[in-house]
């Protein structure tokens, strides 16, 4: 596991972008296993927006993984146990949803299928409509596309 650090000219373009403090290393060659892990430690920050090092690696771990698989938010609206606006499904990032009018619309059906099958068998629990759907949804894109991308309900009751 060997990584390049930036030329010189990157480190003072840093450095006149305001890192100041922050330690900045010019390194010919690789990083190897032959030097210490604290060292290496000391040589890993991550940039990201106007700040150096502030934005840790799981953030943005999850920036990639959103990237790669996309967003579908899953809305609907309930008064009195019944369905009174939605379901409406948002894609970001997943499908360009102009190609894709017809999935979406397939998917978007059997959101409601499930819903309205909830709301028939007595299921008036939104948090369990919510992961019921989100679960069905899961299956059905993945069935379609061989993708998983992230699906974040939306489900209120008014």
């Amino acid at each position: 596991d060997s990584f390049r650090l930036a030329p010189f000219d990157g480190i003072r373009k840093a450095a006149a972008l305001g890192a100041d403090g922050v330690q900045t290393y010019a390194v010919s060659g690789e990083i190897g296993p032959d030097m210490p892990a604290a060292k290496r430690q000391e040589l890993v920050k991550l940039v990201d927006g106007l700040g150096i090092g502030d934005v840790g690696s799981s953030v943005l771990n999850e920036r990639r993984y959103l990237s790669e698989a996309g967003l579908i938010v899953m809305a609907a609206c309930f008064e009195n146990g019944r369905l009174v606006s939605g379901p409406q499904l948002v894609s970001k990032g997943f499908v360009y949803v102009k190609e894709y009018k017809n999935f979406l619309e397939d998917a978007r059906i059997v959101v409601e299928e499930e819903l309205m099958f909830c709301l028939d068998s007595g299921k008036h629990d939104i948090n369990a409509m919510a992961d019921i759907c989100k679960g069905r949804l899961r299956n059905f894109i993945y069935e379609k596309t061989e993708r998983s991308p992230v699906i974040i309900p939306v489900f209120m009751e008014v």
